[in-house]
């Protein structure tokens, strides 16, 4: 099991949420009273932490408060290609800062109802956070 050495108390540490708060930069995630009944896939190395893979490194304390508040009306994927050890250190990392997904690296009950309990390698969601991530007109202003 993983040994939480960041403190929970952070969490409402307003100096560490406003370091990480360059970190979002999706109106929509900041506004979380907007988003009501989405599914939204949710990066771990590089997104909820920064990317010292296999280890778990500083976390997003900013992401992390705002994911909080949409678990309350949104379903919540951990979408990693961890395994093993270090996806359930990366599960139970996230549940010592009370960050609880509804599913992890699996598509949800009602994504599942609508392929025939099918349940295909991609997640399927309405909204994916991953530090990879890039939006398609950004991608063709790009190239």
């Amino acid at each position: 099991m993983y040994k939480n050495n960041y403190n929970t108390k952070k969490l409402s540490d307003n100096k560490k949420l406003s370091d990480n708060k360059k970190l979002c930069n999706t109106k929509k995630l900041c506004n979380t009273k907007k988003l009501k009944n989405k599914i939204i896939a949710v990066d771990f190395d590089g997104t909820l932490v920064e990317n010292k893979y296999p280890s778990i490194s500083r976390p997003n304390y900013f992401l992390i408060a705002r994911l909080i508040e949409l678990s309350k009306d949104n379903t919540l994927i951990l979408w990693t290609c961890r395994n093993g050890k270090e996806l359930q250190d990366a599960m139970d990392f996230c549940t010592a800062l009370g960050l609880k997904f509804d599913y992890v690296n699996e598509n949800s009950k009602e994504i599942l109802d609508a392929y025939n309990n099918v349940d295909s390698r991609k997640i399927t969601a309405d909204i994916y956070i991953d530090d990879k991530n890039v939006s398609i007109s950004d991608f063709l202003e790009s190239i």
